[in-house]
């Protein structure tokens, strides 16, 4: 029984640790918007939307205005892609799998340097191509898109 309170007491102050170790000084996030070099038009406002909702989703910083922000998060859309995903006994599509690629950049505005270095991250959804359209595809990729950056940005520290 103690070995577990150990276990159980250590993994507790690990789980606590994470948060812990992430500079202070960084405590507020701003957004910029995408820039698209993709050829999907309009898709930088959903994936910018999506990454202020993770963020404040997260709770681990606040999202702030850029102008106070002491953390930037800027991206660029590399690519978008849409491809049949599942198909029926006919060879009807079912499904279609989105992939959206970004490059994201995390600037420490405090010291006016990069925070973490740039790096390429691949978001996906999938959609019924029979009862939803390709923007909930695109808002489910860029939903995914958003949690892996966040889970990078936290768990890099």
């Amino acid at each position: 029984m103690k070995k577990f309170n150990f276990f159980l007491i250590f993994f507790i102050s690990c789980v606590y640790s994470f948060k812990g170790f992430f500079p202070k000084e960084l405590k507020n996030v701003g957004v910029e918007v995408f820039e698209n070099e993709s050829e999907r038009y309009g898709i930088e406002i959903n994936v910018t939307n999506n990454f202020i909702k993770g963020i404040e989703e997260d709770r681990r910083t606040q999202i702030v205005e850029i102008n106070k922000a002491s953390l930037i998060i800027r991206g660029k859309i590399k690519s978008f892609s849409k491809n049949p995903h599942s198909f029926d006994e006919n060879g009807r599509v079912l499904e279609y799998k989105i992939i959206v690629d970004a490059e994201i950049e995390f600037i420490n505005k405090i010291k006016n340097e990069e925070f973490l270095p740039k790096k390429i991250f691949s978001g996906w959804g999938i959609y019924s191509a029979l009862n939803e359209d390709e923007e909930i595809g695109i808002e489910r990729a860029s939903r995914d898109l958003a949690k892996k950056v966040i889970t990078y940005l936290f768990l890099s520290w």
